[in-house]
């Protein structure tokens, strides 16, 4: 219920008076079955701000480290590696892209495809 009202809260009162309702799921609501989607919210709400970048991964780290085995836990690992692609950082991508080569054998052509050019550009910085 407490994810549904800060959707609510998102659509008529914005996200500086929702941002408050969705971190609650970071510590108080770690249990609850929706979790992860707050937590997915919330990495879309950090992402945005260079000085949040690292709550951003974090985010990301939380859901997979709860729900490896998952298919939502996978695809988020897959995520945290683009994210750290598109962000420049390209040691974490390619350690991450190396991970889920790994663990996420159903997104091998993509992850294949992104380790190298993080490996790229990485060797060029």
């Amino acid at each position: 219920m407490d994810l549904v009202r800060a959707h609510c809260e998102m659509l008529t009162g914005g996200s500086k008076t929702a941002f408050p309702m969705f971190k609650k799921f970071e510590t108080q609501y770690r249990t609850t079955p929706s979790w992860d989607r707050a937590m997915s919210v919330l990495f879309s709400y950090y992402q945005n701000k260079p000085e949040t970048y690292d709550k951003a991964a974090d985010a990301l780290l939380q859901i997979y480290d709860k729900m490896p085995d998952t298919a939502k836990g996978r695809h988020t690992l897959v995520m945290l590696g683009v994210f750290y692609h598109c962000k420049g950082r390209y040691g974490e991508a390619v350690k991450t892209f190396e991970l889920c080569l790994e663990k996420c054998p159903e997104y091998a052509k993509s992850v294949t495809d992104y380790l190298a050019e993080a490996k790229n550009r990485q060797a060029a910085q």
